[in-house]
């Protein structure tokens, strides 16, 4: 059995969020119910001292609930299938016998800028085939790809049918990708116009409303911000498409990518994105499934498909059958969760 929990500074810094947010919300409360009449300047006068301790007090309990209680996990991973528990107390427990484990992130983006991941464990009934995501934020990028693996790991010990190696030179996967299609779709699908956009007119609103030259600079400032991180995400996206292999071959010992040759027992690690991760709702950037591979201190990434949020860009149609023939050739394979 293997136990994760979530960290305590995790915990804190969610605590302080929440407490900073609520006791915010309670101070605009108390002034607008106060006297929605009242001047900036009279706004003091209606903090009462009692109504404000009253706002911290129910501020504290709302963000422990939040913090303490709901965000305080500790999952619990063993042969008989994964348990959670919420502070202590076990809350959900899915047997391994009826349910199929894997994982799901979203990158958040708030008006086009990133704003972090939330990492989901993806719990799917084998009889119904109804799904289920349930957050797992606080473990770290090492400690949930472990709970996924370990999760993981008992579909395989339930799925009796395991695909063997027949041969130790056969090709078990050889596929052409066409790769001027997929560099294509990963210029194309960028939105950089949406920073400049906002920005812009942000900047022009500022400028008409105050003359002041200090308010002028400032605005100039954000449009030419603006400008460079579009400028940015371009070169991103066009730096990616140059990552797009035009073919692959697995073999029972080595992967081949283009011209380089990757032997299994002198690699490192093999990452591949999850075949699972086919949603990319309100991406900036396109989702793009990666194969990472780490051989003598280097790390080479190549990209061999995308997902936007109008669908799967598939040049690599047999996507998933790639992963699971490297998954059987290669004990040292991952998946790149995050």
């Amino acid at each position: 059995m293997k136990k994760f929990c979530t960290s305590k500074v995790f915990l804190i810094v969610h605590f302080i969020l929440v407490f900073v947010v609520v006791f915010f919300v309670s101070i605009v409360a108390i002034i607008f119910f106060g006297d929605k009449n009242a001047m900036p300047e009279d706004y003091f006068s209606l903090l009462k001292p009692q109504f404000v301790f009253c706002g911290a007090i129910i501020s504290f309990a709302i963000a422990a609930y939040f913090s303490f209680y709901r965000k305080n996990l500790r999952v619990e991973i063993s042969d008989e299938g994964v348990r959670i528990f919420r502070a202590g107390n076990e809350y959900l427990f899915f047997p391994a016998q009826e349910f199929i484990f894997s994982s799901y992130v979203v990158k958040n983006n708030y008006n086009g800028i990133p704003a972090g991941t939330t990492k989901f464990l993806r719990v799917i009934d084998k009889f119904s085939g109804k799904e289920k995501d349930y957050a797992l934020q606080g473990f770290g990028k090492d400690g949930f790809e472990e709970i996924i693996a370990l999760a993981t790991e008992l579909n395989e010990r339930e799925n009796n049918a395991t695909e063997k190696i027949s041969a130790p030179h056969e090709d078990l996967f050889e596929y052409d990708i066409d790769a001027e299609f997929l560099a294509k779709k990963i210029k194309r699908d960028i939105k950089p116009w949406f920073l400049p956009i906002g920005f812009a007119l942000g900047a022009v609103y500022i400028r008409f409303s105050y003359g002041d030259s200090i308010v002028v600079v400032f605005s100039a400032f954000l449009f030419f911000a603006a400008i460079i991180v579009a400028a940015a995400i371009v070169l991103k996206s066009h730096s990616d498409a140059k990552l797009v292999p035009k073919k692959i071959s697995v073999h029972a010992d080595k992967i081949c990518v283009d011209e380089k040759i990757f032997f299994f027992e002198k690699i490192d690690t093999i990452k591949i994105t999850p075949p699972s991760y086919n949603e990319a709702k309100w991406e900036m950037l396109m989702l793009k499934r990666k194969l990472i591979i780490s051989d003598g201190g280097k790390k080479f990434v190549f990209i061999v498909g995308a997902v936007s949020d109008r669908g799967v860009v598939a040049p690599l149609e047999d996507y998933e059958m790639f992963c699971e023939k490297l998954k059987l050739s290669c004990e040292k394979l991952m998946f790149d969760l995050v």
